[in-house]
């Protein structure tokens, strides 16, 4: 059986499934069973395949592991619903210490992204520090530099967060520093680091209102392209930016945001 999860992403873009997009499957897959399912469905049944027969050898069981839960974060967190991924994360942790011996470092990188993301979410920002620099002290040549660099951004975030104004002052220019050195010249990024750079010097209320409009701004002149909007799927600046300017939680931006593109 081949389970299709809905709605299906592709990017940012979600895209209902219909019966042409099935009809495409069957005829891709004749000898199999097709069946359309909720995407919490989808994240049980990947579960459940370990404890079926072939399933049970420690590479499987990692698989498993780390699909199933790397996908439910994920969907937790674009739906806005921080507070349940981090209700999770103990046992997850957990789960990590059983496997991470054999898994690869970029998925431990991205459950300790996950962790922090969650924890951001909920306004847990000293947590969500403490994943986010296992994630980076944990960096390696071989690991994917593009998501090292949109954690290192998120990493700002954190730190305004904070009220590290002093730190996040020194971040900045490191992580610029970083940028320039892999050649990493893309306006999204460079946006976002401008716009920490203006934010750090506000100091009313209405001053950082104005310039996270401002910030809000200058992000949707530069996106032109899906490429452009990778760097959303780990830290979604357009979300946080309008809670900013609404004195919405990001949660209630983000559940709000998935309604209407469901």
């Amino acid at each position: 059986m081949i389970l299709i999860a809905e709605p299906v992403h592709f990017g940012d873009t979600h895209v209902q499934v219909n019966a042409a997009f099935v009809s495409l499957f069957k005829n891709i897959f004749p000898q199999h069973q097709i069946e359309v399912v909720a995407e919490e469905k989808h994240i049980d049944a990947m579960r459940a395949m370990s404890t079926e027969d072939g399933f049970e050898t420690p590479d499987m069981r990692v698989l498993i592991f780390k699909n199933a839960e790397l996908l439910e974060l994920e969907w937790l967190h674009r739906t806005g619903s921080f507070d349940v991924a981090a209700s999770k994360i103990d046992s997850l942790a957990a789960g990590l210490t059983q496997y991470e011996a054999i898994m690869h470092k970029e998925y431990l990188m991205l459950f300790y992204f996950g962790f922090s993301y969650s924890y951001f979410g909920v306004g847990e920002y000293n947590k969500a520090l403490h994943w986010l620099n296992k994630a980076l002290n944990d960096n390696e040549g071989s690991l994917r530099q593009d998501f090292y660099s949109y954690i290192r951004l998120y990493n700002l975030a954190v730190h305004y967060e904070l009220g590290n104004n002093s730190l996040l002052q020194y971040t900045i220019q490191a992580t610029t520093r970083y940028l320039q050195k892999r050649t990493r010249d893309f306006p999204v990024e460079k946006a976002i680091i401008q716009n920490f750079k203006k934010l750090i010097k506000t100091e009313t209320a209405a001053d950082k209102k104005k310039a996270f409009a401002k910030f809000s701004e200058d992000l949707n002149e530069v996106i032109r392209s899906p490429e452009d909007k990778v760097i959303f799927r780990y830290f979604d600046y357009i979300s946080w930016i309008e809670s900013k300017l609404s004195g919405s939680t990001l949660s209630d931006v983000m559940r709000k945001t998935s309604v209407e593109l469901s």
